[in-house]
């Protein structure tokens, strides 16, 4: 999936992203294919706080094999992106308690399948 592909799926939810990366720190060996984050506004430390450029949602793409590029690209764009779009809209019509604390959810690709799990 390029970036453009990627920036052009997320449109709807563009205004919410702090940040969208290609990961290259992995060799694309794991099922993991994409990771997103949402960093919420709360103190980290005593005292501290989170920059409010820092609150929202952290998206990552995360590169595979070149034998598995297709299945990995067609499953993002017809399941994985939807799918975390549709889970973007919790955070903004949450609770405060949901708003308030860290969340995670990666997205896996295994025989064929994509799966996506909570973190936190």
């Amino acid at each position: 999936m390029t970036h453009s592909e990627m920036r052009d799926a997320i449109e709807p939810a563009a205004a919410k992203i702090v940040d969208l990366t290609f990961d290259p720190s992995t060799t694309g060996d794991t099922s993991e294919i994409m990771d997103v984050r949402w960093t919420a506004a709360q103190s980290r430390t005593y005292g501290g706080g989170v920059h409010p450029g820092s609150v929202g949602f952290w998206v990552s793409v995360y590169p595979v094999r070149i034998e598995r590029k297709q299945a990995a690209r067609r499953a993002l764009l017809e399941e994985g992106v939807p799918g975390m779009l549709t889970w973007m809209k919790g955070p903004l019509v949450a609770k405060e308690g949901w708003q308030a604390t860290d969340h995670r959810r990666v997205w896996t690709l295994m025989d064929g399948n994509l799966k996506a799990t909570d973190i936190e």
